[in-house]
């Protein structure tokens, strides 16, 4: 990977329908509710469910269901944090990440590792470890570069 900096903002068109599906489990000992949304993608009469969720920091295995996700959750900001097993920084941040994700029902937190989802890396041009990506409407906002929990946060109440 290169050492240049993200210069301008990516785009996408929303080409799919999106159906949030919400599941409410009760638990009768702590009286707590807990909600997850998977997102349903209707792809020609098919339905294809990813392996996504608010409230949870979920990972994104390839390019293909990067693109779909960003083609097709609009009016919520999604946080991709661009991750790699080796790294230090990412290691210590990524409890924060989950604790934020848990936090904000409304934001969809995604994880890349870079080694694994390298086409993703290189199609966002993500040049250290860790980056967190913000995006909304299939816009790319804004960028952090780094473990800055503080920035994360800023952007988060700045764009939610």
């Amino acid at each position: 990977m290169n050492n240049s900096n993200l210069s301008e903002n990516t785009y996408f068109k929303n080409t799919s329908n999106i159906e949030y599906t919400s599941n409410i489990e009760y638990n009768s000992n702590d009286l707590n509710i807990y909600t997850s949304n998977f997102l349903n993608f209707d792809t020609n009469n098919k339905t294809e469910i990813l392996n996504v969720e608010f409230g949870k920091l979920s990972k994104i295995e390839n390019k293909n269901d990067f693109i779909k996700i960003l083609n097709t959750v609009n009016d919520k900001l999604i946080i991709i944090d661009f991750t790699a097993t080796w790294c230090g920084p990412c290691k210590r941040i990524t409890p924060e990440i989950i604790k934020l994700a848990e936090e904000n029902l409304n934001i969809l937190f995604l994880k890349v590792d870079v080694d694994e989802n390298e086409e993703t890396s290189i199609y966002c041009n993500i040049n250290c470890m860790p980056t967190f990506n913000f995006y909304k409407n299939n816009i790319l906002l804004n960028y952090i570069e780094g473990a800055n929990l503080n920035k994360i946060i800023e952007y988060i109440n700045l764009y939610k």
